[in-house]
């Protein structure tokens, strides 16, 4: 149960589940590195 959005995390969109996933957080992150760095 997620209180903050009044569900469960089966029943959020894929874009609601990758605003709070912290794999997608991090895959963003990394994203932002290797353009950074590598064009």
């Amino acid at each position: 149960w997620l209180p903050q959005q009044r569900c469960t995390v089966a029943q959020l969109s894929a874009d609601a589940k990758n605003r709070i996933s912290h794999r997608a957080q991090a895959a963003q992150h990394l994203l932002a590195l290797l353009r950074t760095n590598w064009g």
